[in-house]
């Protein structure tokens, strides 16, 4: 008889921790279900007492692409609605799918459910491939009988975060394109060409003026200490990535992308459209409040976001309203304050937070494309100034050397 180490989360949306013994961890996993649990993680403890944080079976399953996953919700939703049974539902999706790591998690899941699991259950195996958010709600949607609803909305949330995403993507595509080919073109230039130019006025004499000397000397330490010049371009990248893995410096770097000017108010509107669209689906699906709230909190990936939450679920825990602790924190904007407040009056909380979603997906559109339209001009200018300067540096030897010649300076 193994010892194991569970996390989950009760009905409440509360935190638990505990440790059992069980013949394997899938035993364990159907007790805590029983219990009403939501389990996250299950994990064995050795002779010391310590875990090995190995994952375990339930934790299988290889990440899938996001395009996959919600053609499968999709797909799931219609059939269920159309009124196969989910077996059923489960076997004409398997024969379709093509991926066959996905293929093979299906087919577990379609036998676990076959031996008597439920839905939420058989799915809670593989987390790499079903997240948190998904059992749960599948949990919620079997205990309240509507499993078809529930997919429904899933799916709905799942497609319209994936727009979402496809719009700012294809909008930034084009200045990025831009970036790179331009930065490109520069470091040809400053490396290749600059250099054979300036050998050609040494060679005939002629005096350098100081932005071909500083634009020359510039090229010959590039290319003479290329080492350097890749590590000082990596440098940044590695020192934040570092940075990102401690506490202060993970509070800071996203305290940061949300004061940046331009893309700060960007990104706040990003976050608060996934998160208020996360936490109407799940309210909407029938979990509990502060449930939802904690699950809720991961998908807003931002400290300073998270931990406002946080402080709603505290507040929630002792009988308050979300409105009133967002109304303190002034991380959340007025308008999404005002929204869930009205919500919370009305008794349609979830509704208020979906159109919450909505109303910053319209504003994101229009300001994702006037930042690329601001961004391309802009960039423009600087690269011009910079391939000017280049010119400019190439050109006046030349003037210099006509000058030359014409005043009989050359023999």
């Amino acid at each position: 008889m193994a010892h194991f180490k569970y996390i989950a989360r009760d009905q409440s949306g509360k935190r638990v921790t505990g440790s059992q013994e069980a013949p394997e961890p899938n035993v364990l996993l159907e007790r805590l279900t029983q219990k009403g649990y939501v389990v996250t993680k299950i994990e064995p403890v050795n002779e010391t007492g310590q875990s090995s944080w190995l994952k375990m079976s339930f934790g299988g399953g290889k990440k899938i692409s996001e395009e996959q996953f919600i053609f499968f919700n999709l797909q799931l939703a219609n059939m269920i609605e159309s009124g196969l049974t989910l077996i059923s539902s489960l076997d004409n999706i398997i024969k379709q799918v093509k991926n066959p790591s996905f293929r093979g998690v299906l087919r577990k899941v379609t036998s676990s459910i076959e031996e008597g699991k439920s839905f939420s259950e058989a799915t809670s195996q593989f987390p790499k491939v079903f997240p948190e958010l998904f059992t749960s709600l599948m949990f919620a949607g079997e205990a309240s009988g509507t499993l078809d609803m529930i997919l429904q909305r899933y799916a709905k949330m799942v497609e319209d975060q994936f727009e979402l995403k496809k719009k700012v993507k294809s909008a930034m595509t084009y200045p990025i394109i831009l970036i790179t080919v331009s930065v490109g073109v520069v470091v040809l230039m400053i490396t290749l060409v600059v250099p054979n130019f300036v050998a050609i006025f040494v060679k005939s004499g002629v005096p350098l003026p100081w932005p071909t000397q500083f634009l020359y000397g510039l090229s010959m330490g590039a290319r003479k200490y290329w080492f350097v010049s890749i590590l000082i371009c990596i440098l940044p990248f590695a020192v934040v990535g570092f940075l990102k893995t401690t506490v202060w410096g993970k509070k800071a770097f996203d305290t940061f992308k949300l004061r940046v000017p331009l893309f700060g108010s960007l990104t706040r509107k990003v976050i608060m459209s996934r998160w208020a669209r996360t936490l109407g689906t799940l309210i909407g699906g029938g979990l509990p409040i502060l449930q939802a709230l904690v699950i809720s909190k991961k998908v807003a990936q931002n400290v300073v976001i998270e931990h406002g939450i946080e402080q709603a679920c505290e507040a929630v825990e002792r009988g308050g309203r979300i409105g009133d602790t967002f109304r303190e924190d002034k991380e959340f904007p007025i308008e999404v304050v005002q929204m869930i407040s009205v919500g919370e009056e009305s008794g349609t909380i979830d509704k208020m937070l979906i159109k919450v979603a909505e109303f910053y997906d319209k504003i994101i559109s229009y300001q994702v494309k006037r930042l690329s339209e601001l961004i391309e001009p802009a960039f423009l200018v600087v690269v011009g100034a910079i391939v000017a300067f280049i010119m400019i540096s190439i050109l006046l030897p030349i003037f210099d050397m006509m000058k030359a010649i014409q005043g009989g300076g050359f023999k």
